[in-house]
């Protein structure tokens, strides 16, 4: 007959057979209040951690089932008649529940900081009267290379429509109550070179342009940070019931800009028309003729 080792331990203490689980050759049972385990005796057994897990000795089981302490031959107890299954099918482990399940965790918002990377500036954003300037006396080889989007400043403007320019909705307004008239103009110029005027200069990273010497953090990868900008940031409007959704023409038709003055804000490729001084002329008249307008205006990037 198979030699075999039995031990028992408190129901409270079941944790401690966990270990023994992946031994196919291991049984177990329950009496009462107690954990009953037993396997073949032979060169495999590790009794030095049958040792650990029973508190009160291992045993040897005889032809009669009697109990023999390791190192005995005295038998002190008999071995109950149970039901025993694999020690793998009657003990089941049980994962924690997690303490955060009802818990609403703070998610950790994109900001920008500063960068001590090199950087190409590849848009400036500027004042409208010294762009304008810019544009009326700049050589034409200096024009060809840029092209420019209005946005209208601390108003609230709704499309008006000119030959080649209209002011449009922004992506990213300041305020939800409508006010008249129009206080200022930004121009959002993109080119190479760019002109030399003050302002804020950004640069690309993918579809998103950044202030020139500033990245993002938490350092997260590209596509992630353009994820949460697509969920978060406002964009215009489809034209039509059958136009493209934003969600789909953000990547491809245009990128995000995000300004620290403004927050980010969504301009498509179509809103910005070559730098000529027709085109300034227009725009400078679409801005007179919404100054002198008396009705609620909402601010935004003009569009083509």
């Amino acid at each position: 007959m198979i030699q075999q080792w039995a031990l028992c331990l408190p129901l409270s203490q079941v944790e401690r057979a966990g270990c023994l689980r992946d031994d196919s050759d291991v049984c177990a049972a329950i009496e009462g209040t107690r954990l009953w385990l037993c396997g073949p005796d032979n060169e495999a057994t590790r009794w030095g951690l049958l040792a650990a897990i029973a508190e009160t000795g291992v045993f040897q089981l005889t032809d009669r089932q009697q109990l023999i302490r390791r190192g005995s031959r005295v038998p002190v107890d008999r071995l109950p008649q149970l039901d025993w299954q694999p020690i793998c099918q009657l003990l089941q482990p049980e994962f924690p529940v997690s303490r955060m399940v009802n818990s609403q965790l703070r998610p950790a918002g994109l900001t920008l900081r500063r960068s001590n990377a090199e950087q190409a500036p590849v848009l400036l954003m500027t004042a409208w009267e010294p762009f304008c300037r810019w544009a009326m006396e700049a050589p034409g080889i200096r024009l060809q290379v840029c092209q420019f989007v209005l946005r209208l400043r601390h108003a609230e403007m709704q499309p008006v429509e000119t030959s080649n320019v209209a002011v449009a909705t922004s992506a990213d307004r300041q305020s939800n109550a409508n006010t008249t008239g129009v206080a200022s103009a930004d121009v959002l110029i993109r080119g190479e070179p760019l002109p030399v005027l003050p302002g804020c200069r950004f640069w690309m990273v993918g579809q998103t342009a950044l202030p020139l010497g500033y990245t993002w953090q938490p350092a997260v990868d590209l596509p992630t940070v353009e994820s949460i900008l697509l969920r978060t940031a406002a964009t215009p409007e489809p034209e039509s019931p059958d136009a493209t959704p934003d969600s789909a023409r953000s990547q491809r038709d245009g990128f995000w800009l995000w300004d620290n003055s403004t927050g980010v804000e969504f301009v498509r490729h179509d809103q910005l028309v070559p730098v000529t001084r027709a085109s300034v002329r227009e725009a400078a008249q679409s801005i007179e003729a919404l100054q002198a307008s008396s009705g609620p205006i909402d601010g935004g990037f003009a569009e083509k």
